[in-house]
């Protein structure tokens, strides 16, 4: 396997997966996007859900990580000294919570399909086949199962990429407009990170 497929991050061979889910655990896009060793921006920029949350309508968004780019429509969290300030920080603790749903998926997914769980024994140009037949399986175990009863409709991209048929900006890179509202709504509601209560059962 050449060099570019190789992460520094989790110092092993792969491919960078990109991928968006619903709130019941389904995944409505999801590509092989590129080499495991390309970064996040770059690797979501080859995708065609790149441009999907580009064209999102206002107030309508995708909730990302901080390695990616906080815009209108992709909200990541604060970040450096920002994280900082209280009502960023309930910001940062409620997005995290959405985020959760991404992860989620993945852990369903490799603990259900146990190939998933070490490196594929297989040609390269075969993995994105697997791959994606297991992201269908696991939406199709999803609607089939008590979990979910509501299909979702899917159009077929390529082998390398699946995509559901849906899916005043401050024009500064980084930063979003629609971002600071929610940080202040979460003011004026007097939501914040909540305190971590432990709770002891003392006999």
């Amino acid at each position: 396997m050449s060099r570019q497929n190789f992460s520094g991050h989790y110092q092993t061979y792969g491919i960078n997966v990109q991928a968006a889910c619903d709130h019941k655990f389904r995944f409505v896009y999801a590509a092989l996007a590129a080499p495991g060793g390309a970064n996040e921006i770059a690797a979501l920029r080859k995708t065609q859900l790149s441009q999907m949350i580009q064209m999102l309508p206002l107030r309508r968004f995708v909730v990302g990580g901080n390695v990616y780019v906080c815009s209108e429509t992709l909200l990541t969290p604060f970040s450096g000294v920002e994280k900082d300030d209280p009502s960023k920080d309930a910001f940062n603790f409620y997005l995290s919570q959405m985020r959760i749903h991404i992860e989620q998926p993945f852990g369903l997914m490799t603990g259900k399909w146990r190939i998933l769980c070490k490196p594929l024994q297989m040609h390269l140009k075969n993995v994105g086949k697997v791959f994606m037949c297991i992201t269908r399986l696991h939406n199709f175990c999803f609607n089939e199962g008590n979990i979910s009863t509501n299909s979702i409709e899917v159009n077929q991209v390529s082998d390398r990429e699946f995509m559901c048929s849906y899916v005043n900006k401050s024009g500064i890179a980084g930063s979003s407009v629609l971002r600071d509202i929610i940080v202040q709504d979460l003011v004026q509601h007097g939501l914040e990170r909540p305190d971590l209560i432990l709770i002891l059962n003392l006999k």
